[in-house]
């Protein structure tokens, strides 16, 4: 009896995780007599990667639906297809069917949500209704190219604490002190072997390169050149951030730039070659420029020119300081 009584429990929760996972990509919300629907192609993409979005709304004939104008944005997503099918009967009574559709991408990696989207609707006839339903925000996980990017403090070999086992106090006060003395060396010698493998670990310059050295390998035929940049972009975004300590990822072209200039952080060369890759970046991404090979190659070279310049200008510093 315990036994069917926790395999039912596993089965109800089971039931609840599945509802709760085909709930992210298809919703339904209700105003009666309207009934609207939303659904995704897919929770999951790389980046530039196309994602179907559709919104379905159903209800009596004589209805007037309003979907929302067409935007280059929704979200964090760009829109690259629009496009609406208005007053469609449906077999087998008196209702008719309205359905927008979007198709989306983004540049963007990490976790992204497909805001709410409100459609307006008003029912003609006897008991006139008319009103706004909205459409429930849809997280989507956008994937880079380097899925598996690791941060240069991954590569850090920092040694592990040892543990000393303490012994059972006694009465010999020469015991304290030898115990004092050798928990002395080891916690000196822990800290010796943690400043070692700090300063053995791979650099934010070292870690960058390795990363476009990926993303050079990159087929590009079956991944965009255009994704390929966003991910070189993103690199050098993350870069600056471990380098310098600046937030850049999360920072526009103009804003970046103007934490560089203000901070005077980066050797005048490296900032001249980052407004420059900054200014094709936005290109791609707002403007929607294409790439063929030999510019991507070119852009790929100016990056690794970028982190040279840095990383030759933080050694002048450092040699300056001493």
């Amino acid at each position: 009896m315990k036994y069917r009584v926790v395999l039912f429990s596993l089965f109800v929760i089971a039931s609840a995780l599945s509802a709760s996972a085909l709930s992210a990509s298809a919703q339904t919300a209700t105003a009666d007599p309207v009934q609207l629907h939303t659904a995704v192609d897919r929770e999951t993409a790389q980046v530039v990667d196309p994602i179907k979005l559709t919104i379905t709304v159903t209800g009596p004939a004589g209805t007037k639906v309003t979907f929302p104008e067409r935007a280059e944005q929704l979200g964090p997503f760009d829109v690259q297809q629009f496009q609406t099918t208005m007053d469609v009967p449906v077999a087998g009574g008196g209702q008719r069917r309205w359905i927008a559709h979007w198709t989306l991408d983004s540049l963007q990696s990490g976790p992204l949500t497909i805001p709410a989207i409100a459609v307006q609707y008003r029912v003609a006839g006897p008991g006139q209704a008319e009103g706004t339903l909205h459409s429930q925000p849809i997280p989507i996980r956008i994937t880079s190219l380097l899925e598996d990017r690791a941060a240069p403090t991954d590569f850090r070999d920092i040694k592990q604490t040892i543990d000393i086992p303490v012994a059972t106090p006694t009465s010999y006060a020469w015991l304290w002190w030898s115990l004092g003395a050798t928990g002395g060396v080891i916690v000196l010698t822990a800290a010796i072997w943690w400043l070692l493998g700090r300063r053995s670990g791979v650099s934010p310059a070292q870690w960058a390169l390795q990363q476009i050295v990926s993303l050079e390998s990159t087929d590009d035929r079956q991944i965009s050149r255009e994704a390929v940049f966003a991910e070189l972009a993103d690199v050098i975004r993350q870069f600056i951030d471990y380098q310098y300590g600046i937030a850049a990822p999360s920072q526009s072209s103009q804003e970046l730039l103007g934490n560089v200039a203000s901070n005077q952080t980066l050797p005048a060369a490296a900032t001249d070659r980052l407004r420059q890759f900054l200014s094709v970046a936005d290109d791609v991404k707002y403007a929607r420029r294409t790439m063929d090979a030999d510019q991507l190659a070119e852009s790929i070279d100016q990056a690794k020119q970028f982190i040279t310049a840095c990383q030759h200008g933080g050694d002048s510093i450092a040699k300056e300081a001493a």
